[in-house]
């Protein structure tokens, strides 16, 4: 009785002590909250009563990527504010549990449960599945597309994890052993190891690293494609106190912010593939005028965590990148704010084959570029 009595005193003890530790860290993205620039919240908006499922899509092209916003506008019904102006204290509904209304489930290509690449400090990484950009030097193309069902992958997995089911993929994750052979069967830039869910389970599992992560960071894919998802997900962190970060290439419209996202992040890292627009449709096949309009909305928000720029050589000019952005984001680093600005060298890995002949650029050539962000004032500069 005695022992057992001093085990649970020294269990409490322990438990008292991390949370000392993890309660004294200084947290990097507590920004604080924000009022939605649209400022009314709006009761009508997500009013559909089914889970949405988001069907066949390969982003890349322009129809289907309009077929995607139908699908989205058919099963989530929208409704403009008249008054757009900010607003604080506003009253809004928790979720869309509470307003009873279906959860969204979305594809979920991974979860990372510890990752320090992602943001500050340890956090546990959600990858999406879907991309409405294509970059040539993608390094993750087996998540820009969704499923079609196609069945090319199934005779190629070793353990039988992806079979037929009702005349659709489906997938046993307990019986995959990651070899990837279903990724390199596919022809059409999709994967078959994805999980439906909503926000609260991915929150639920996410919450089984508590208290080793100081936050969560949801990625692509294009995350931005499921904003009613992001906006359950960050309220979910909100409640628990811990960070949410996206991972974004700026295809969202934060000027009106139609899913009231922004009081509910802490911040963005933000891609941007290059400042050219000709270069940028070079590289993505899509025009950058949205990304860099939303890099001056994130900004003035104080939500713009992170701008990473990858360097190919040949491909576009990394120069006339580095040296535009700097300019245009260094008046808020003057004004206080850390904004980091990570540059990254090509590299071939997970490339696909047609486009591996680009160079990665050298030491000298990121040193160069280092440089020059710090001469037109940015601080906090990263080479990779």
């Amino acid at each position: 009785m005695f022992l057992r009595k001093r085990r649970r005193i020294k269990a409490s003890s322990f438990s008292l002590y991390w949370e000392k530790i993890f309660s004294a860290l200084p947290e990097r993205v507590g920004l604080g909250s924000i009022t939605s620039p649209r400022g009314k919240w709006n009761e009508g908006a997500c009013a559909s009563p089914r889970i949405v499922e988001l069907g066949r899509l390969h982003p890349a092209k322009d129809s289907r990527i309009e077929e995607f916003r139908t699908m989205q506008e058919l099963a989530v019904k929208k409704e403009k504010p008249e008054n757009i102006e900010k607003q604080e204290n506003i009253e809004k509904p928790e979720s869309r549990a509470d307003r009873g209304q279906a959860e969204i489930k979305v594809p979920v290509n991974k979860i990372i449960p510890f990752s320090s690449v992602d943001g500050p400090g340890n956090r546990t990484a959600i990858f999406l599945q879907a991309c409405n950009l294509d970059c040539k030097y993608c390094h993750n193309p087996e998540t820009r597309a969704l499923c079609i069902h196609c069945g090319d992958c199934i005779p190629g997995c070793p353990t039988k994890a992806i079979y037929w089911e009702e005349g659709r993929i489906a997938f046993s994750p307990e019986k995959c052993i990651g070899c990837d052979q279903c990724i390199h069967a596919c022809t059409h830039n999709a994967s078959p190891r994805i999980r439906r869910m909503s926000a609260k389970e991915v929150f639920q599992e996410a919450s089984k690293n508590l208290p080793f992560i100081r936050g969560i960071t949801v990625s692509g894919g294009e995350c931005t494609l499921y904003p009613e998802f992001l906006r359950e997900l960050g309220m979910l962190c909100k409640k628990k106190g811990i960070g949410f970060l996206l991972d974004s290439n700026g295809y969202y419209d934060f000027s009106k912010d139609e899913k009231d996202l922004l009081p509910y992040i802490d911040g963005v890292m933000l891609d941007i593939k290059a400042y050219n627009g000709e270069e940028h449709k070079r590289v993505t096949g899509f025009s950058n005028e949205e990304i860099l309009k939303n890099m001056r909305i994130l900004a003035e928000y104080d939500k713009l965590f992170e701008v990473r720029t990858v360097v190919v050589p040949g491909l576009f000019s990394g120069k006339d990148t580095v040296e535009k952005v700097s300019k245009e984001l260094s008046p808020y680093v003057r004004k206080g704010q850390k904004i980091r600005y990570k540059i990254i060298a090509y590299r071939e890995f997970g490339v696909r084959e047609q486009y591996k002949h680009y160079e990665s650029p050298g030491e000298e050539e990121l040193k160069a570029l280092k440089e020059l962000a710090e001469q037109e004032g940015m601080q906090d500069i990263i080479l990779i």
